[in-house]
Formats: C-alpha cells, sequence, structure tokens
C-alpha cells in the first residue's frame, strides 16, 4: 500500500490522485490526453500539454495534480 498523500487545499479545486495510466492518445502537435483509473474517481481524463511523455507507459502507476472541474476532461 502507498503512503498517503499530502491534502491540498479543498478550495482551490485541485486534487491529488494515484493513478494507473491505461491510454495516451496524440492530441494536436504536442499535447497528449491521458484516460487513467484512480480508486477515488475510476476512470478520469487528463489533458497533458508536456512534449516529453515517453516515460509514460501503459499500466504504469503515477501522481496526479490536476484542477478538477464538471467536464470530463481535466486539466
Amino acid at each position: 500500500m502507498p503512503p498517503p498523500l499530502d491534502p491540498l487545499p479543498a478550495d482551490l479545486g485541485i486534487e491529488r490522485q494515484q493513478v494507473i495510466l491505461i491510454q495516451t492518445i496524440p492530441y494536436l502537435n504536442h499535447s497528449r490526453i491521458l484516460k487513467a483509473f484512480s480508486q477515488n474517481r475510476g476512470l478520469i481524463s487528463f489533458l497533458s500539454k508536456k512534449k516529453s511523455l515517453s516515460f509514460l507507459a501503459p499500466f504504469s502507476i503515477a501522481e496526479c495534480v490536476y484542477k478538477a472541474g464538471k467536464n470530463d476532461l481535466h486539466l
């Protein structure tokens, strides 16, 4: 079991989740859409604007910090 994550201020709408990466999809020139599964939210999608994400392989475990919104795609 991984150690618990440090809490983030809830009033900013920022969340931190440990996820299992399911899929990466190229989007436009240098962005990617990441589909991941978290224990608390289930299947979630992120838009990453990083140029190099070669270290993210499917079924790798990662910690994501993102601003939760009302949409299905988080930034």
